[in-house]
């Protein structure tokens, strides 16, 4: 299992924050909520909060106003450059997301590298085929980011495409970066097999990626004469009948998040105090106000930079194949 690197005391309300301004959903001229606010969203005291703004304002995004309160300067742009991408967001919950990280990850690299984006927020079923063709003119790549391959039927583009958390590549139109599967399916068996569990029911969202994981989990599982059941994120409620001796596997934080809320709602108690559970994709740590969740999970700026390498490659390469991309995964259990 991982080691976690040393950090200061405000990294993960700083890498909120820079996410958040990275995804634009804290827009320039946007005032952040009051440090008394944001100290208790993170657990933090108020001189911690004060140090870690003072740190996101040596790095030109935030403004501090005497008296007025903190307001965001907005996104760092890259210079113009050879290339030219469009960058498609997934955001129907922005502030609820890993995307955030990973557009962190995408404007620093791009930054590096004199790359320019153009970033377009998107919800589900908000863009048809035309508007996609529109995004995209005088693009040279597009950047999916969020499961976009859950309602997308065709993506017929004149132009490379990455999807990050993506399963479909459309018959190897798009390539697809997603963290990966089966190391995380052996730090789970790692984490159950510690806790004397046999019996593992794996929770999950019904979209391509998650059914994915859920899949490569049961194969590892039941391969080492483990037993699992399947439920979808509409059985919930079943959740408070099961055998504490269960282990639950979430394929996704959100998913395990609404499990954990309707457990404590209905019984005031925390769910992994009374069930062995952990779930992919580290959003418990990386969102304030998540129910506390063992995690599984990648560094996910690196994996937007891995992404934007990969648009980079097939736009740099004419005719190069799309490739399935993973990117390791480390353990990081609730303290």
């Amino acid at each position: 299992m991982s080691e976690l690197r040393k950090q200061p005391s405000y990294a993960r309300l700083t890498d909120y924050l820079e996410s958040m301004i990275a995804a634009g959903s804290y827009k320039t001229g946007d005032r952040l909520p009051p440090l008394r606010r944001l100290a208790a969203e993170f657990g933090l005291n108020l001189d911690t909060t004060r140090r870690g703004i003072w740190h996101l304002r040596d790095k030109g995004l935030l403004e501090c106003r005497r008296g007025d309160g903190v307001y965001v300067n907005g996104h760092r742009h890259s210079p113009d450059g050879r290339e030219k991408i469009a960058m498609m967001i997934l955001m129907e919950r922005p502030f609820s997301t890993y995307v955030g990280h990973v557009m962190q990850g995408i404007q620093e690299e791009a930054q590096s590298l004199g790359i320019t984006l153009e970033i377009h927020p998107a919800n589900y079923h908000a863009v048809s085929r035309e508007q996609l063709l529109s995004l995209v003119d005088g693009c040279d790549g597009l950047l999916l980011l969020g499961n976009f391959d859950l309602w997308m039927k065709e993506i017929h583009v004149p132009v490379p495409v990455v999807g990050v958390e993506m399963h479909r590549n459309y018959n190897g139109a798009v390539s697809t970066l997603s963290l990966d599967p089966v190391r995380a399916a052996e730090l789970a068996g790692d984490f159950f097999r510690a806790r004397k569990i046999r019996h593992v029911a794996i929770w999950s969202n019904r979209t391509p990626l998650h059914d994915f994981r859920a899949e490569r989990f049961r194969e590892y599982w039941t391969a080492g004469g483990g037993e699992v059941r399947f439920r979808h994120v509409e059985e919930r409620g079943l959740l408070l009948h099961d055998d504490p001796a269960i282990g639950y596997f979430f394929t996704g934080g959100s998913c395990a998040n609404e499990f954990a809320v309707c457990y404590h709602t209905r019984t005031g108690r925390t769910l992994i105090d009374d069930y062995a559970a952990v779930a992919l994709d580290g959003k418990s740590f990386l969102v304030p106000g998540f129910e506390p969740m063992n995690n599984i999970y990648p560094e996910w700026p690196e994996t937007g930079r891995i992404a934007l390498h990969e648009l980079l490659r097939r736009i740099r390469i004419p005719g190069a194949s799309s490739l399935r991309l993973y990117c390791d995964v480390k353990y990081q259990p609730v303290k």
